[in-house]
């Protein structure tokens, strides 16, 4: 079992290697460059990325290129409290398009990194839990995990 303090330094590789994806985009950096700025060989790299993210940096790299209005969604995702569950109509009044549930509906179901956006934290407005790519259970699990945790993140 990997100690505290490793998991630590991964996570924070990770964390510097994520926020250089988001900075350079736009260039589309190589395996080479984004393992070269967090001090990693590029096999050591691709492993620790995709063991804490749960995908390669590269369909990470694409996923960060959706739509405007997706992106949108996933921005407002990142924003709901640990433990907390709004409604789609309430992230289409929070992105400014109030009539858009739908839509906002379909970019939850999108979410390509939904270890990172938390799209399990949203709900129909009547309270079902609505559709999960892993499935109604493992949503309601998950919500479940948070709500029993949710004083330690506070």
């Amino acid at each position: 079992m990997q100690s505290l303090s490793h998991a630590s330094a991964d996570y924070n590789r990770v964390e510097k290697a994520i926020k250089f994806l988001e900075n350079h985009f736009s260039s589309q950096p190589g395996l080479k460059d984004i393992a070269a700025h967090i001090g990693l060989s590029e096999y050591h790299f691709q492993r620790l990325f995709s063991r804490w993210v749960g995908i390669s940096p590269k369909r990470f790299l694409q996923f960060l290129n959706g739509t405007n209005f997706q992106i949108k969604v996933w921005e407002a995702l990142i924003k709901i409290p640990f433990g907390a569950m709004v409604s789609y109509e309430d992230v289409a009044v929070q992105i400014g398009l109030p009539k858009a549930i739908r839509a906002v509906g379909t970019a939850v179901g999108k979410n390509p990194i939904s270890f990172i956006i938390p799209c399990h934290r949203v709900i129909r407005k009547n309270a079902e839990f609505g559709s999960y790519g892993g499935g109604p259970a493992r949503k309601k699990a998950i919500l479940g995990w948070e709500a029993a945790h949710v004083g330690f993140h506070a």
